[in-house]
């Protein structure tokens, strides 16, 4: 038994990325989110779990029905003021579902290497490859130590 879940088109993958380009633009050498190729990484999201399937559809359908979005050849035909304006207005009618979407854009922009490195947050991976613990601190054993056993002696009987 086949899914029927939704599948963004390619026309809707370049929209998603003009407007990850506007909610996270460039800053220095790092692109803006769309730029950096994170769809896919969207798109895994949308697949894994479906409150973001459902948040980007509504959203993507609701970015459809904007009138700017429809008078201007698209998404990437207004300019950024209004491109900016049009996200404004999709947040202010649809906030749980624009907060979602931009909760995804978050979580695939901040999980990209280029930008942790850029913005410091570069840290070692967790055991076994990698994370490096701090020397052992054979004081702590002291007490330990200097009581007598508890167990019985094998040797001995």
């Amino acid at each position: 038994m086949t899914e029927n879940k939704p599948k963004l088109d390619q026309i809707k993958v370049t929209l998603l990325n003009d407007i990850m380009d506007v909610l996270l633009p460039k800053i220095d050498d790092i692109p803006g989110a769309g730029s950096l190729g994170l769809g896919k990484d969207i798109l895994e999201l949308t697949n894994k779990y479906e409150r973001y399937r459902n948040a980007l559809f509504t959203f993507m359908d609701a970015m459809s029905l904007d009138p700017r979005y429809r008078a201007n050849g698209g998404f990437s035909g207004l300019k950024i003021s209004q491109q900016e304006e049009s996200l404004r207005s999709l947040e202010e009618y649809v906030p749980k579902t624009f907060e979602t979407v931009l909760e995804m854009v978050y979580l695939s922009y901040y999980s990209n290497p280029q930008v942790q490195t850029r913005i410091g947050l570069e840290k070692p991976n967790p055991q076994p490859d990698g994370w490096v613990f701090p020397p052992f601190n054979t004081k702590i054993l002291d007490k330990i130590k200097s009581r007598k056993p508890f167990w019985k002696n094998i040797e001995s009987i």
